[in-house]
């Protein structure tokens, strides 16, 4: 196939690690040629060829299909050199013994095939069988590379650059979640992202880092552009996984993904050791070709947060407007309680001093006709002159031993008497203490629970006045 760089395997090789072609051939000759053997061999352990590497391909005896080949085919050209330099001023005789001799080892050649093709047939198969085993082994094996920690691999990158390429400060504001992060943060911020892929094996990542990636004119490019800066190293997962899925094929490797019809896409790459000019203007270019896309989306956001917002006020004046309605209607219903409420108590008030009055007058009527006869001028008694709020009079004759109830009985027997009424004497003036227990429910002022006392106990003389005093007036 010629040279080493040249064949597939090493290109491959070369293209996922970013290595010279002697790495390369070092790891796929160490593993019998296995591409994904010795790719997981160098991210294993860091791009470092095992000790007992060199020994091992000495023991193999392995070496490239290439080289075989080319050995293969000194070998045929030298046996066809040999013919061909031949001694040409021989005999006719020696021609024939030599055309003798090549045709009958010819015919044992066509003998011996036919003879061993079974067991070649045989031993391909068996071969073949033992592949597919030793793949199912190593399938088993050596799993593919998965994504175990990608924040854990972002920030050891992270930390390693900045001790390396910025240990007095000034470092890049890298973003510190995982590539998915980066680019849901994209996403929500409409912002560009930068991607970085750091190789350490590569002979140009540290002239690229601190001549170009950490310049002012980058730095300046990122600031401008307000860019989320998110770096990982090909040898870690994240860092690999992410190499994959935008195909680099060499370092220094950049990338500025972005989003384009509504899908995140990579808008421009840097592969190779370039100016700083020849990386940053493709990509302020496609910065400036799809930042409409992203001021588009920006309005749109905005015009949706204005109109959120205005829905918003809007249901916030409606709940405002509803809670007033419902305040006043929770008013209305109070204050019609309330009226609804006085209007039964005075009801029941009404309903209440009707009864009252009825009873009472009930009681009156009872009184008046269980009032005794008035005892005759002839007797000793006691002429009581009753004198009425209307200015209506009534005389009345007791007994000395009367009770004062029965003058009481008396005036309230009496058409003019009010309902609610005290008696007093004209001179002195003083309230007499005539009332029985059960007037208590009809009087308003404060009655004597003493014993009512008679005429004689009371100290009437044989004529006195008494003043009906109406208590509501």
């Amino acid at each position: 196939m010629g040279e080493n760089g040249e064949n597939p395997l090493v290109a491959q090789f070369k293209e996922v690690c970013a290595v010279p072609d002697d790495v390369a051939v070092q790891f796929l000759q160490f593993h019998g040629w296995n591409l994904e053997e010795a790719l997981h061999t160098y991210f294993r352990n860091d791009g470092i060829l095992p000790e007992n590497g060199h020994a091992e391909l000495r023991r193999r005896g392995v070496d490239s299909p290439s080289t075989s080949n080319s050995s293969t085919d000194e070998v045929n050209f030298e046996q066809a050199r040999r013919f061909s330099t031949s001694d040409l001023g021989s005999s006719s005789e020696d021609d024939d013994e030599v055309n003798g001799q090549g045709f009958l080892h010819n015919i044992l050649g066509w003998v011996k095939t036919i003879v061993t093709l079974p067991f070649r047939a045989t031993q391909l198969s068996v071969l073949a069988f033992y592949d597919l085993l030793m793949s199912i082994f190593y399938l088993f094996r050596h799993p593919a590379l998965s994504v175990s920690d990608p924040q854990g691999d972002v920030r050891s990158f992270v930390d390693r650059f900045n001790e390396k390429y910025c240990p007095s400060g000034n470092h890049i504001d890298w973003y510190l979640g995982s590539y998915n992060d980066v680019l849901q943060e994209s996403k929500q911020s409409l912002r560009f992202v930068l991607v970085y892929l750091h190789s350490d094996h590569h002979q140009n990542t540290d002239r690229f880092v601190r001549d170009k990636l950490l310049s002012d004119p980058a730095r300046t490019f990122f600031r401008r552009n307000n860019l989320l800066m998110w770096g990982a190293s090909v040898r870690t997962g994240e860092g690999y996984k992410v190499s994959m899925n935008l195909r680099n094929t060499t370092f220094p490797f950049i990338a500025l993904i972005g989003m384009r019809d509504n899908r995140m896409a990579m808008l421009a790459k840097a592969e190779g050791d370039h100016d700083i000019e020849s990386v940053l203007y493709p990509m302020q270019t496609a910065i400036d070709e799809n930042i409409g896309h992203f001021n588009t989306l920006r309005e749109a956001r905005l015009q949706r947060d204005i109109d959120s917002r205005l829905r918003r006020e809007q249901e916030l004046e409606y709940e405002r407007a509803l809670a007033a309605d419902r305040a006043k209607e929770t008013e209305r219903k109070r204050v019609e309680s309330e009226r609804l409420e006085a209007e039964r108590r005075e009801q029941e008030e009404r309903e209440a001093l009707i009864n009252k009055k009825e009873r009472l007058q009930r009681m009156k009527a009872k009184i008046q006709s269980s009032l005794p006869e008035e005892p005759s001028s002839t007797e000793e008694c006691i002429r009581v002159n009753i004198r009425f709020p209307s200015g209506e009079k009534m005389e009345r004759r007791f007994c000395p031993n009367d009770s004062l109830e029965l003058l009481f009985n008396v005036t309230l027997s009496h058409e003019s008497c009010p309902d609610d009424f005290s008696l007093l004497t004209s001179y002195p003036r003083k309230q007499l203490h005539c009332s029985p227990s059960w007037y208590r429910e009809y009087a308003s002022g404060d009655l004597d629970d003493s014993p009512i006392s008679t005429f004689a106990e009371a100290g009437f003389p044989k004529a006195s006045v008494v003043l009906v005093q109406d208590n509501e007036a």
